[in-house]
């Protein structure tokens, strides 16, 4: 059984990744045009 906080958390942290990620993406493709 999985505490209702636990879930919270689970919840917060791929809202923060969904965030991050599209960023993070764009960074790695500047970088890739930077050294290519």
């Amino acid at each position: 059984m999985i505490s209702p906080d636990l879930l919270r958390f689970i919840e917060e942290v791929i809202k923060t990744t969904q965030v991050r990620i599209p960023a993070l993406m764009r960074s790695v493709e500047e970088i890739k045009l930077e050294w290519s």
